[in-house]
């Protein structure tokens, strides 16, 4: 339940940005590839998850990044965008520590989603752990991130 209302808040927070094609079946329009990096790896896991994301976004190439913990997700978040070299594109990215109670309590449904746009690329990631971190030292600045929960 927490994963699916993570992934339909990132498909909300896409749409804002994304026209609507059909009223009927509101699939977005959407001309740029999305890397999906989670710790869902499993092939249950990646199989829903690309359902998901391909039938909102039908003829979209979506790519699966699995990841142990957000400390590799960081680095892969980092490779990602680099690898897109100033072309538009979107990172989703859904990577969540589970260890420790503390964390636990600290956000009572999961870590909250956040966006951040850099240059041509949208990234819409969980914000809690390290995931935007190397990225942050990388640039050389304070990242803007809006942050919905």
């Amino acid at each position: 339940a927490i994963l699916r209302k993570s992934i339909l808040s990132v498909v909300v927070l896409m749409s804002v940005a994304h026209r609507v094609r059909s009223s009927r079946i509101p699939h977005l329009e959407l001309k740029s590839p999305i890397t999906y990096i989670t710790d869902c790896k499993d092939e249950n896991g990646k199989g829903r998850l690309k359902a998901r994301v391909s039938t909102l976004f039908p003829g979209t190439s979506v790519q699966f990044v699995g990841v142990e913990n957000d400390f590799e997700a960081a680095l892969n978040l980092v490779d990602i965008v680099d690898a897109y070299d100033g072309r538009p594109g979107i990172i989703l990215a859904n990577v969540a520590r589970r260890e420790g109670g503390s964390r636990r309590s600290k956000w009572e449904n999961g870590p909250p989603f956040s966006w951040l746009r850099l240059d041509s690329i949208d990234i819409f990631s969980t914000i809690d752990g390290y995931i935007h971190s190397l990225l942050q030292k990388m640039l050389g600045e304070r990242l803007q991130l809006d942050v919905f929960d």
